[in-house]
């Protein structure tokens, strides 16, 4: 009876609710989510599910308020294995607009380690935005700085590139962890904020007297030069 009323206190702002979905082959993708997942448990009332494609039902897409896409880059485009989840589980919720209310953003992981940054991270940063967006969401980029991270990214989402360790594997570039850091932060802020003061529908325009008129005016003469 007390965790009912603790729980039920008019006074206790709702839980807001972070999704962070993730594809990782070699552990650095899963590095760069529990950054992100870091970040954004940093806000208060804000609960975060870190989770991969392959254990992610379109039930927790539509619980979440908010939803973070988190791949490596491959050939410039984002894992399959995410874009097979985005093409046939979510594509119902986005045609439906039940993710309209709800907060999206991104990162990406991986650069060929020898120098060429990039390697098409913005490319495929944006293909999972554009996902996001068909589904009407509310798209969180990246600031203009990074704090001190030395890796800022592209404006889309944090970009954490590569690096080869002294053990000869890739690791993350230096700053990568932090900027992750910042963009759950600021993901979490922006959905606490959603969650306490959803956004309204818009009401329906109705067209004013003078111009129906005038566009029905316009079809006439259209009809009569024809």
């Amino acid at each position: 009876r007390r965790l009912r009323a603790v729980c039920s206190h008019p006074d206790r702002p709702p839980m807001t609710t972070v999704l962070i979905l993730y594809a990782s082959s070699l552990g650095n993708t899963k590095r760069m989510a529990d950054a992100v997942a870091e970040g954004a448990r940093s806000v208060e009332h804000t609960m975060v599910r870190l989770q991969t494609v392959d254990q992610t039902a379109i039930d927790d897409v539509w619980a979440c308020d908010a939803l973070v896409l988190g791949s490596p880059v491959r050939q410039g485009a984002a894992d399959a294995r995410l874009r097979h989840f985005l093409e046939n589980d979510c594509e119902r919720l986005m045609l439906s607009g039940r993710l309209a209310n709800k907060v999206g953003a991104v990162f990406a992981v991986g650069a060929h380690p020898h120098g060429r940054y990039g390697d098409g991270a913005e490319i495929a940063q944006l293909g999972m935005l554009r996902a996001l967006a068909a589904g009407g969401m509310t798209i969180v980029s990246g600031p203009c700085e990074w704090r001190n991270a030395t890796m800022r990214g592209p404006y889309w989402g944090p970009h954490a590139c590569l690096r080869i360790g002294e053990d000869g594997r890739e690791v993350l570039q230096d700053g990568s962890i932090e900027a992750g850091q910042l963009h759950g932060y600021r993901v979490a802020q922006v959905a606490r904020s959603f969650k306490h003061q959803p956004i309204a529908r818009p009401r329906r325009i109705v067209a004013w007297p003078r111009m129906a008129e005038l566009f029905s005016g316009v079809r006439a003469h259209l009809r009569s030069v024809r």
